[in-house]
């Protein structure tokens, strides 16, 4: 099979990113890989018609990997004139182009500034489908006013589509009903656009595509379509059972981190607690509270939240907790655009905060490595009693993949021999509980003497104990996997760093048919940034030169510079957009060929 490429696009109010979702979730459905990517305005409702009210979702998928969502369509569904304008460009030489022309009337062709007669000259093939109308035709039988009738022209679009998938119309039914908790009537009208969507592409034979989605070989296990942001909250509401402890969970909503705190609050467990607090510090507080009371202690936001929860992290580097802080970084800064990509808060991740105070800081890949990564990073913070920032992205949050759900298998931690200081070998205290008879301590924000745990203000001190916790922290590298180059990768010549989200992006790059320098160049990907892992500086001594590609101003590759005196060569993107494999492909080489 090949690699297929759909967008859908419309104003903010049309249901896109209902149609894409639910299309993601029909096709993980079908045993497919996928890649998602939503792109929506910030606006709760964005001005109808325009170009600044557009929605649109691409999806890419395919029975091999698929790490990306792609860049240029093979199908195009433009539910008007500015879905078209934004993303007629992406659309293949040889795409197709499904518009609907109630979308394109005189009122929507003036707001988008297009003119009808774009639509004659464009090069692709075109179909004309007329969903709002065919959406309310049929529906003259429910008991809806015009406007209820035309929310479900998305689920029409959603049947026209399934029959292209060779999709189930019961299985997507029962998707819908999942998605949805309505009232009946409100789904049987979905239930009838459905259907008939998925008729009238049978009427007209659509079969554009040609997809072929008969798998012969199943994959072994149960898989799900997530997002970034579910896969971290299912981590979390996994914790409990892995780590043997109740989990807290302290949020405040703000895009786009809020579907964090949203996951976690439909479901309701004994060992979870989760609140919404009246800001970001409150949310902080309480979650390093749970801490102190011996529960994992989390809390989430973006970037002008963490920079209000900085107080409360630098609490827990001096009282050395465990706190997991979820940083979901978007395009800033202040407001900046909110609801688009960027890898802006990595500086702040490692200096943010008020005197010598060192975090570990892990990121997240992709959607399907949200859930390993979050896991990961508890097990760090418990290990080594320290705040632990976890980055992921707006792409990674709001992407989805196909994700294979893990078994829970709860972790044994060792009993480690404690010396004379109450610390272990790595320098870590004993995560002690309140209210334990004969085991006192005193815990806050004042400093700790380094071998009595009392407060201290003696100078000598206060220099050891600014060492141990950064030594601490140095220490984590034992623990995580050491660095090693990705797959087909060069041993010389130039070497491509990547952190984050730009790791799909990259090895689209590297494995592609048109890469022509994929000897020439290796690949390292940082999961763990500080610390690094055992080995990095070794490994990037073979190379002549490194690439950094990363979605900010150059922040990785400024960081890396300390480690090596070698030239780093920076890609930076800043444009509230991800990478796509065709700037790459020509940007690298011209590094390579330089």
């Amino acid at each position: 099979m090949k690699t297929l490429i759909a967008t859908f696009a419309g104003d903010s109010g049309d249901g896109i990113q209902l149609l894409g979702s639910a299309f993601a979730d029909i096709i993980a459905q079908q045993n497919l890989e996928l890649n998602t990517l939503p792109d929506f305005p910030a606006e709760i409702r964005a001005p109808a018609g325009t170009m600044s009210g557009v929605s649109g979702f691409q999806i890419q998928w395919s029975d091999s990997q698929v790490l990306t969502a792609g860049h240029k369509s093979d199908i195009l569904i433009a539910f008007n004139a500015a879905g078209f304008k934004k993303f007629i460009s992406q659309l293949k030489p040889d795409g197709l182009l499904i518009y609907d022309p109630t979308g394109f009337d005189p009122k929507n062709c003036k707001l988008s500034q297009v003119e009808i007669s774009e639509l004659d000259h464009i090069k692709q093939n075109k179909q004309e489908v007329r969903f709002s109308e065919l959406t309310r035709s049929g529906l003259m039988d429910q008991n809806l006013t015009d406007k209820e009738r035309d929310k479900n022209k998305n689920i029409f679009a959603l049947g026209y589509m399934l029959f292209g998938l060779g999709g189930d119309i019961v299985s997507t039914r029962k998707l819908l009903k999942s998605k949805f908790k309505t009232k009946e009537s409100i789904l049987e009208s979905m239930y009838v656009s459905l259907q008939q969507g998925y008729n009238f592409a049978e009427i007209t034979e659509f079969s554009y595509l040609h997809f072929k989605t008969k798998i012969e070989k199943k994959k072994a296990g149960f898989y799900k379509n997530v997002t970034g942001n579910k896969g971290i909250a299912y981590a979390l509401l996994a914790a409990p059972k892995i780590f043997g402890r109740k989990l807290f969970f302290g949020g405040y909503p703000i895009t786009p981190a809020s579907d964090i705190l949203h996951e976690l609050s439909r479901n309701s467990f004994e060992e979870i607690v989760v609140r919404q607090a009246e800001d970001e510090i409150a949310a902080a507080g309480m979650a390093l509270g749970a801490a102190f009371g011996g529960c994992i202690g989390v809390t989430a936001s973006s970037g002008p939240g963490i920079d209000l929860k900085q107080e409360a992290i630098g609490l827990a580097v001096m009282s050395e907790l465990p706190l997991l802080i979820i940083d979901i970084q978007r395009a800033g800064p202040s407001t900046g655009l909110p609801t688009k990509v960027e890898q802006s808060d990595l500086e702040l991740a490692l200096y943010g905060r008020h005197g010598d105070s060192p975090v570990p800081v892990v990121s997240i890949r992709s959607a399907i490595d949200a859930y390993d990564r979050t896991i990961e990073a508890i097990d760090i913070m418990i290990r080594y009693q320290t705040p632990v920032i976890l980055l992921s992205d707006a792409l990674v949050a709001n992407a989805s993949g196909l994700w294979k759900i893990p078994k829970l298998e709860g972790i044994q931690y060792s009993d480690e021999p404690m010396i004379e200081n109450n610390r272990s070998a790595n320098l870590v205290k004993k995560w002690k509980q309140p209210g334990v008879e004969d085991d006192m301590f005193i815990l806050g924000g004042l400093e700790q003497d380094s071998e009595k745990g009392g407060i201290s203000y003696e100078a000598k001190n206060h220099q050891a104990m600014t060492e141990i916790r950064h030594q601490k922290i140095q220490n984590i590298s034992m623990s995580i996997s050491p660095i090693k180059l990705e797959p087909n990768s060069s041993n010389s010549g130039n070497v491509i760093i990547t952190w984050g989200s730009t790791y799909g992006v990259v090895r689209e790059v590297l494995d592609s048919e048109e890469c022509v320098f994929k000897d020439r160049v290796g690949h390292i990907h940082l999961d763990w940034i500080f610390p690094l892992p055992d080995g990095f500086e070794d490994t990037i001594f073979n190379f002549d030169q490194i690439i950094v590609p990363e979605l900010n101003n150059g922040q990785l590759a400024n960081y890396l510079q300390q480690f090596t005196k070698k030239r780093i060569h920076k890609i930076n993107k800043i444009q509230g957009l991800p990478f796509y494999k065709e700037e790459l492909l020509e940007e690298i080489s011209q590094i390579v060929y330089d």
